[in-house]
């Protein structure tokens, strides 16, 4: 059974609260769950559960209160071939050994893989063949890549794309954003790549790491809020956060950055 980390957990060697940690896991770290349980009997707290939890191959002990019963929102979305998945749970699924090293930078390439209907090995090399120098700085040199490497990327397919401003000018006060926007453009058959800040637990607006991310869809609700539903590379899944949770990330990015892409044509 799989649990997740509710805040950041040390990971013991033995069952006990005196037992030096061997690592902190933060919020949203998922750990397999062996089973056991162990009840130690302290002075000051009175009984404490722990359970046990593979890491790294090995088996060790969290505080039973700091975990939570995983629950998967959704499957895996693109496929990774098992051959070069790298094994670790601390890893992202984004993560893959390709090109001889292990790449943690995909996330572009992920998120084109996904609006491309394609296993990330085969856009990976179509990629390849059609812009080997932009090719060659995201996957053999890991770099990050930017909106000019994104739309190589799209090119891929091919993908009509525009930048994501474009759908926001109005004739009386320019461009601005608005959750009518957003919704009027995805009705129209664009989804987004948008610029989000991450954390190291993959979650936007948990920390200052640049990312990419797929706007699927907006539900609006009251006081101009909404549930939005993205494709998260990082997890390669479905994820869902409030309209304004996703609007404070994308600020974090340094403005608003990101791509409309029609795959409906």
């Amino acid at each position: 059974m799989l649990y997740i980390c509710s805040s950041s957990a040390s990971v013991r060697k033995s069952p006990h609260l005196s037992g030096d940690p061997i690592a902190i896991l933060y919020r949203g770290h998922v750990v397999h769950n062996t089973g056991n349980i162990f009840v130690q009997e302290t002075s000051n707290f009175g009984h404490v559960e722990f359970t046990e939890i593979i890491y790294k191959d090995s088996r060790a002990w969290i505080y039973s209160n700091l975990l939570d019963k995983y629950i998967d929102e959704s499957s895996f979305v693109v496929t990774i071939p098992d051959e070069i998945k790298t094994k670790s749970d601390e890893d992202a699924e984004q993560y893959i050994i390709y090109e001889g090293a292990k790449k943690t930078n995909l996330c572009g390439e992920f998120c084109a893989a996904y609006l491309g209907n394609d296993d990330i090995v085969s856009f990976l090399q179509k990629w390849k063949l059609k812009f080997p120098a932009n090719y060659k700085a995201g996957v053999i040199e890991n770099k990050p890549m930017g909106i000019a490497s994104l739309k190589t990327m799209l090119d891929v397919y091919p993908l009509k794309h525009i930048n994501l401003i474009k759908l926001f000018d109005d004739k009386v006060v320019g461009a601005f954003y608005s959750i009518r926007g957003f919704v009027s453009a995805l009705k129209d058959g664009w989804k987004g790549i948008l610029g989000v800040k991450i954390g190291y637990d993959g979650k936007i607006n948990t920390g200052t790491i640049g990312h990419w991310v797929v706007l699927e869809s907006i539900e609006q609700i009251r006081n101009g809020d909404g549930i939005v539903a993205i494709y998260n590379p990082f997890s390669n899944r479905m994820q869902k956060y409030s309209y304004a949770e996703l609007i404070k990330s994308m600020g974090l990015f340094g403005g608003f950055s990101g791509l409309w892409v029609k795959t409906n044509e």
